[in-house]
């Protein structure tokens, strides 16, 4: 068998090497040491999916007892493809950040940065890669942990309030997935997601009582949905991500919050089961709060008058969107995959370019202090207009593919009321959606680019920062291969779905 089949493996115990390391190295050798490994994950997450997606899914052995008795991973293109995306996205945020970073962040702290992205990193990847339940809690916990850390980072005594905040709302959400996966081992006997969907497909098909079952999954969604920031537990981004250094902003958005979004979708597609699942409502519970969410997160980021809140607001939004295609079935899942890519690439970009943005204008974060700053800093204003261009669904880019899927993808089931009716709420959600996504996004630019200015303070030229141009140079060019070139992408990811079961 190949070599390859161990790389999902070594890429967490290489995080949790370099964990240790960090942990007690000085600032830049940590730094060299989170890259090295950020791009060995890379290089190993691309491997993983040509082989996937050749061979079909891996189902890998974790000791010398065969499961149940034992953990494995299991993993396929699916996985392969979120295995790309996290470590790339984390490397280009923190090159897109490093000068904010060294600005923000108390020197003697510095390494302890590092330090939490590696955390991140294992955390996110064994989430991925998991066939186990309990070991989804463990390093559901562990990034519930490295995100606390770095909330709290930035030596600022608001970020300490918000810390302590977004700990509260985490803690309980973890509380309400943990007490879920309590129930699935009382109603199954079993961790393993794999024996789990046999039982409960078992007692789906013998009549027996679901309401454990039932309960378990409705306390899991909640769980999860509460610390991904579905609406309406959305109320803590604003000074989680907006008072942030820009790197921890960036993978707090773009990558945290995603992760607790692919353990629900292993839930439902690894652990019930998507049929066991749509015997209940709960996915029409989902669809109807991502809805909501695309319109209130929205509607919440067009009430702010500072850029770096408006930014993080308009996540909740986003987070509406996969919900909604989670909400779709199967139907609406290659949707919502699709843009947890568009969101992971483009939020770390608005975050980083409207903190270089905001150094333009003396560090001042009102939308009227910042006409101009767009030509003071010309690759932030660039990289801006494209993110936000993206986000309100431009065509050419990364946005605009995911809303043509959700709305392809939604009509596609249109041979049952239920349907039909999610059909339409679908596509006046997007609608409304997107003219709030203009709103809001397409003001900030005409602002940025606006000349007209009555403030009597002069911008600043922002020093030049190479690693931020590079970084920035690649998110625009990834969103625009997402949304000139997705159907390679579009096609690893339905193979995926297929074998996710």
């Amino acid at each position: 068998m190949s070599f390859i089949i161990n790389l999902p493996l070594f890429t967490v115990i290489l995080g949790l090497v370099a964990v240790v390391l960090t942990s007690f190295l000085n600032g830049k050798i940590s730094k060299i040491i989170n890259i090295v490994v950020e791009i060995t994950a890379i290089v190993f997450g691309i491997l993983v999916t040509i082989y996937t997606s050749k061979n079909g899914y891996v189902e890998y052995q974790l000791g010398h007892l065969a499961a149940p008795f034992c953990n494995q991973i299991r993993f396929g293109p699916y996985e392969g493809v979120l295995a790309i995306m996290i470590p790339l996205v984390m490397l280009l945020s923190l090159l897109a950040g490093d000068s904010h970073a060294k600005r923000d962040i108390v020197p003697n702290k510095i390494h302890s940065f590092y330090t939490l992205l590696d955390l991140a990193l294992v955390a996110l990847i064994a989430i991925v890669y998991t066939d186990d339940i309990f070991t989804g809690f463990v390093f559901l916990e562990i990034s519930t942990l490295s995100s606390v850390g770095l909330t709290m980072i930035k030596n600022h005594g608001r970020q300490i309030a918000a810390a302590l905040r977004y700990m509260i709302i985490n803690l309980l959400g973890s509380g309400l997935f943990l007490l879920g996966c309590i129930f699935i081992y009382g109603e199954t006997g079993y961790l393993s997601m794999t024996y789990i969907q046999g039982k409960i497909t078992e007692i789906f098909a013998s009549n027996q009582s679901v309401v454990g079952l039932t309960i378990a999954f409705t306390l899991i969604s909640i769980g999860l949905s509460v610390k991904s920031g579905l609406f309406p537990f959305y109320f803590w981004m604003g000074d989680t991500y907006g008072e942030n250094t820009t790197t921890a902003s960036s993978v707090l958005s773009g990558l945290i919050s995603k992760g607790y979004i692919i353990l629900l979708i292993k839930f439902i597609y690894r652990t019930f089961g998507i049929n066991n699942v749509l015997q209940t409502s709960l996915l029409d519970v989902l669809f109807i709060l991502g809805a909501l969410g695309m319109i209130f997160g929205s509607i919440t980021a067009i009430r702010q008058k500072v850029i770096n809140k408006m930014v993080s607001y308009s996540s909740a939004a986003q987070i509406g969107y996969v919900f909604l295609g989670i909400g779709l079935g199967e139907v609406g899942l290659v949707a919502a995959t699709f843009h947890i890519l568009t969101h992971a690439l483009c939020k770390p970009l608005l975050f980083s370019t409207s903190n270089r943005l905001i150094d333009a204008s003396g560090k001042r974060k009102k939308f009227a202090n910042l006409k101009g700053t767009g030509y003071a800093d010309k690759i932030a204003g660039i990289g801006f207009t494209i993110g936000s261009l993206s986000m309100v669904g431009c065509p050419l880019l990364a946005g605009f593919i995911s809303k043509y899927l959700f709305v392809t993808e939604s009509i596609m089931d249109m041979s049952t009321t239920t349907g039909k009716v999610k059909a339409i709420i679908t596509i006046i959600a997007l609608v409304v959606s997107t003219l709030l996504n203009t709103i809001y996004y397409l003001r900030t630019v005409m602002t940025i680019f606006n000349t007209n200015r009555e403030e009597t303070f002069e911008l600043k030229r922002n020093k030049y920062d190479p690693m931020f141009v590079i970084s920035t140079i690649c998110f625009i060019a990834l969103i625009f291969a997402l949304g000139m070139f997705p159907s390679s992408i579009i096609s690893l990811i339905e193979q995926g779905i297929a074998l996710l079961g």
